[in-house]
C-alpha cells in the first residue's frame, strides 16, 4: 500500500457546520447529502464504535484483567469502563440510527437480560451515580471503648478475566448483526 497525496478541505456552512471534501491524486471526493448517504455514514461510525469496544474489551481481558499491580488495575478498570460505555452507546435510542437490543438479542432467552446488565453497568459508570455497582455505607465504629467514623465502600471494577470471552461474544453478536445488514 502506498501513501497517496491528499488534502482535506472544510468549507463553512450555515449553522456552524462544515462541508468536507478530500482531494486524492487529482480526484475529489465530495460529501453526499442524501438521506441514504447520511445513514450509511452513521452506520460506518457505529461499526467503528463497535469494533473499538470489542478491541478495548479484548485488550482488557488479555493484558490487564488479572493484574495485581495497582497501576495496571487502574488501566484495567478504565479499559473495562470504556468498552462497556462504547458498546452500550451503540444502542442509544436518541441516535438517528441506533442498534436495537430487541432485534439483536430478542430471540435469545437470556439476551435482553444480558443486555440489561451491560446497560446497568454503563449507567453506573456514566453519570448515574446509584445502584448496586456503587455503594458506600458510613457508620460509627466502636473499638476498645473508642468511637470513630468508618465506612465500607463497594465500587464495581469490572468482571474477572475468565468472563472476557463471554462478554466479547455478546458484543460481537451486535457487531456481526450490523455488518451482515450492510452486506
Amino acid at each position: 500500500m502506498t501513501n497517496k497525496e491528499h488534502s482535506i478541505v472544510a468549507e463553512p456552512e450555515d449553522g456552524g457546520h462544515q462541508r468536507w471534501s478530500v482531494e486524492i491524486d487529482q480526484s475529489t471526493l465530495k460529501a453526499l447529502e442524501t438521506p441514504l448517504a447520511k445513514e450509511y455514514a452513521e452506520n460506518l461510525l457505529l461499526q467503528n464504535d463497535m469494533q473499538r469496544a470489542l478491541a478495548t474489551m479484548e485488550c482488557w481481558q488479555r493484558r490487564f484483567a488479572s493484574s495485581s499491580d495497582p497501576e495496571e488495575r487502574l488501566i484495567a478498570a478504565s479499559l473495562f469502563r470504556d468498552a462497556i460505555i462504547q458498546f452500550v452507546g451503540c444502542f442509544d435510542k436518541t441516535a438517528q440510527f441506533p442498534l436495537s437490543a430487541d432485534e439483536i438479542y430478542g430471540g435469545d432467552p437470556n439476551g435482553l437480560s444480558s443486555f440489561q446488565w451491560f446497560k446497568d453497568t454503563r449507567d453506573a459508570y456514566a453519570g448515574h451515580k446509584f445502584g448496586a455497582q456503587r455503594q458506600c455505607v458510613v457508620g460509627v465504629v466502636l473499638k476498645d471503648g473508642q468511637r470513630g467514623v468508618g465506612h465500607l465502600m463497594a465500587i464495581y471494577r469490572g468482571q474477572n478475566k475468565s468472563d472476557g470471552d463471554v462478554l466479547r461474544a455478546f458484543m460481537l453478536t451486535a457487531a456481526n448483526h450490523r455488518a451482515t445488514k450492510e452486506g
